[in-house]
């Protein structure tokens, strides 16, 4: 995370210091601050949740998270009608919880999810396996942190760009239309 949070003020003097801006350059100097808040409070929770102890503790009992867990990687088998979790490939010992976060975020940036659906999946999730308040914050400290908006600023600031790609503004657009319903279950959540 602290990684991430520097290449995004890297970002931000660059901008200052060249002086023209693009679209995108105007996108992330409009939400640098909300979104530099939002790293540095998800760093703070991230250290009260004590992860690098549940993250031992995950190691030590063998559990793993898959690293990737959303709705394309959960299929149903046409014969039998079970459903399995594939593609492996990102899979680590970790905390069961970063699977959660990530289904979160997931599902955050689809049309019309409300904070309903997140307590269902967070309930849901309750019912199969522990859920203690550390890694509450674990969860809450991943889904609080701006993943999405870093990585497209970093991405797109990345390849040095002499313009802007329409789609590159786009995704950048799309990210800060959502500032609303993140904020909205981001509060239901802490």
């Amino acid at each position: 995370y602290e990684k991430r949070i520097l290449q995004f003020k890297r970002i931000r003097k660059r901008i200052k210091k060249n002086g023209t801006y693009d679209k995108a350059d105007m996108l992330i100097k409009e939400y640098y601050d909300y979104y530099l808040n939002r790293a540095e409070t998800a760093v703070k929770m991230l250290e009260e949740s004590d992860y690098m102890a549940l993250s031992d503790e995950a190691r030590n009992k063998k559990t793993f998270c898959h690293n990737s867990f959303k709705g394309d990687n959960i299929k149903t088998d046409s014969k039998t009608g079970m459903m399995y979790v594939d593609n492996f490939g990102k899979a680590a010992y970790d905390v069961c919880v970063t699977d959660l976060a990530y289904y979160i975020r997931q599902i955050i940036k689809k049309e019309g999810t409300e904070k309903g659906h997140i307590r269902d999946v967070i309930d849901a999730y309750k019912d199969e396996t522990e859920f203690d308040e550390m890694q509450k914050k674990l969860n809450c400290a991943m889904i609080v942190f701006p993943w999405k908006f870093m990585n497209l600023c970093n991405e797109y600031h990345n390849k040095r760009k002499a313009f802007t790609f329409d789609a590159s503004v786009q995704r950048l657009e799309r990210c800060v239309k959502s500032v609303e319903k993140e904020e909205e279950i981001i509060n239901m959540l802490m």
